[in-house]
């Protein structure tokens, strides 16, 4: 699969868009925030002049709407959803859903294939099991004999997608899907794609961190897009859910940025951390000191299922699989002095710009 340049991954807890200043005259920004998919959201749209009232009404029903609909479509949390309907739905009594859950499917399934499995939306029995699904933290863990079972759900062939019919289909008992490392990514692709419908073609979607932007900002210049600071340790469960610091300052005017990162969802329990971050193929939330993974692609969906992947991998070989096939990623990993370790690929080189509050200095590999 060749994967496409021009987007960025962002942690999935903070991405901050940093404004550039410039002695040109700035334009119009047009600005909407609030609340969405247990996130917030940030769409900042640069127009030529201030908009008349029915026009900001316009752009903002266009960005409401676009959020709302994905949110109705992919959440575990809400009953109606599709996803949840399926999820609830019997072994081979066909679901209908729409044309965007059909396309986070197929790309999920691309992806899937891709990765090797890294990144697979049917560990929602797994997720739920291991007490980060709607259940909560349980009061025991899984043990092996359930895991293994539960193993047996996973995996996209378990699932019969037909997009003639618009339908989908278990093909086993107990399958899940949760989309959660792919929907805030593709709600900020249809932000964008919304706000395109309506001639505008500056602009920068932020849900949760996951970022899509296009063209310049009302300065003039690419937008600034700073990737968090994962905490110095990995067992600190007191940081507060902001943003902490810059760990680095990418400059984009075309694609997403995306970041995975595990130090915001976790619990301890006996002594053992266990992150939100599964691995389809242990069945188990991940051990490796990896902090947190930014990725640049084409689309915020691809970027934000890319970064989770690579997280899953861990850094040495989330590093090769990324060097392989050219993906712009940044690696933050846990080392044994209590500090961090950032390593980027020579895609992701190409397009940093150090921030300047004493983030380190990197390591290309």
């Amino acid at each position: 699969m060749m994967l496409r340049r021009g987007t960025v991954a962002a942690l999935l807890v903070a991405a901050l868009a940093l404004g550039c200043q410039s002695g040109d005259t700035p334009l119009y920004q047009h600005e909407l925030t609030g609340p969405i998919m247990g996130t917030t959201f940030t769409v900042k749209v640069v127009l030529p002049k201030e908009p008349n009232t029915s026009r900001s009404e316009e752009i903002d029903r266009a960005i409401r709407s676009a959020l709302n609909e994905v949110d109705g479509l992919m959440s575990t949390y809400k009953p109606n959803s599709e996803i949840s309907t399926f999820n609830r739905s019997a072994v081979g009594e066909p679901t209908s859903v729409s044309a965007p859950t059909i396309d986070v499917l197929e790309l999920s399934n691309e992806l899937a294939l891709f990765t090797g499995g890294a990144f697979d939306p049917s560990v929602g029995p797994l997720v739920e099991a291991w007490g980060f699904g709607t259940g909560g933290t349980p009061e025991e863990l899984p043990t092996a004999e359930l895991l293994a079972s539960l193993q047996e759900r996973v995996g996209l062939a378990q699932i019969s997608i037909d997009k003639n019919a618009g339908t989908l289909t278990k093909i086993a008992e107990g399958v899940e899907l949760d989309l959660s490392a792919v929907a805030k990514g593709y709600a900020s692709d249809r932000v964008g794609s919304s706000l395109e419908n309506l001639g505008l073609s500056r602009y920068m979607a932020e849900i949760g961190g996951e970022i899509r932007v296009a063209g310049l900002n009302q300065h003039g210049e690419p937008w600034r897009l700073a990737i968090e600071r994962p905490p110095a340790s990995n067992l600190d469960s007191s940081s507060p859910a902001r943003f902490l610091a810059p760990q680095a300052i990418i400059e984009l005017d075309a694609g997403a940025l995306a970041t995975s990162g595990d130090y915001r969802n976790f619990y301890e329990k006996d002594g053992r951390r266990y992150s939100h971050t599964i691995d389809p193929s242990t069945g188990e939330p991940v051990t490796h000191k990896g902090a947190s993974v930014s990725v640049v692609s084409d689309t915020c969906a691809e970027a934000d299922a890319l970064a989770t992947a690579l997280l899953v991998m861990g850094p040495t070989r989330g590093m090769s699989f990324a060097k392989t096939h050219d993906i712009a990623a940044l690696f933050v990993a846990y080392n044994d002095r209590g500090g961090l370790d950032e390593t980027v690929t020579p895609a992701m080189q190409r397009l940093l710009s150090r921030a300047t509050s004493g983030a380190p200095a990197g390591q290309t590999n």
